[in-house]
C-alpha cells in the first residue's frame, strides 16, 4: 500500500507546484502578493521608459490594516506594492531597470511623518514600501526615479511624482 501512496504524493505535489508556478506567472492581477490587509485602491503612477517607447505602466496597490508587514516591524501598517506589467519583445531579457522610490508621508490626524526609500532593480520597475503612520488619515507622495542599465548604470534617468492618501 505504501508503494502506491508515495508516487501519488510526489505526482500531486509536482502538479500543485507547477500550477502555482505557471498559474502565478500567467495571472492578470496587479500585485505580486496579498499582504494580508484590506485592499483600498490602485494608483496609476506611470514613469517614462529609459529605453524609449511608451511609458512604463506602474500600478501601485494600496493596502491598509496590514497586521504583519513585509518589513518585519509590528503592524498595523500601510503597504504600497508597485507592479509593472510589460509586453514582451525581443529585447525584454536584456532590459534592466535600476533606481529608487521615495515615499514621503504625513499623518494629518496625529502629526506623525516619515520617509521610506526603497530600491528598484531588475527587469521590471517594481517595488514595495511599508508605512507605519499610526491610525488616522495619511497623505503620501511617491517619487520614482528609474534608469536603464546599458553597459553603465543610470542611463537616461526618468522621474515621476504621484500623490494619494489612505486611512490607516
Amino acid at each position: 500500500m505504501n508503494g502506491f501512496r508515495r508516487p501519488a504524493t510526489i505526482i500531486s505535489t509536482l502538479a500543485i507546484s507547477a500550477g502555482a508556478v505557471f498559474g502565478g506567472a500567467l495571472g492578470a492581477g496587479h500585485a505580486a502578493a496579498d499582504p494580508g490587509g484590506e485592499y483600498l485602491k490602485s494608483i496609476n503612477c506611470n514613469v517614462g521608459n529609459p529605453y524609449g517607447g511608451p511609458r512604463l505602466r506602474v500600478f501601485v496597490d494600496v493596502w491598509n490594516k496590514v497586521r504583519f508587514p513585509s518589513d518585519g516591524l509590528p503592524g498595523p501598517a500601510i503597504e504600497l506594492i508597485a507592479s509593472n506589467p510589460q509586453a514582451q519583445d525581443a529585447f525584454t531579457a536584456f532590459k534592466r531597470y535600476k533606481g529608487w522610490t521615495t515615499v514621503t508621508w504625513r499623518n494629518t490626524s496625529n502629526g506623525r511623518h516619515g520617509v521610506v526609500r526603497v530600491p528598484i532593480s531588475g527587469q521590471r520597475a517594481s517595488w514595495q514600501a511599508v508605512l507605519h503612520p499610526g491610525s488616522g488619515h495619511v497623505n503620501f507622495t511617491i517619487k520614482e526615479k528609474v534608469s536603464g542599465v546599458v553597459m553603465v548604470e543610470n542611463f537616461n534617468t526618468q522621474t515621476r511624482t504621484c500623490k494619494s492618501s489612505a486611512w490607516a
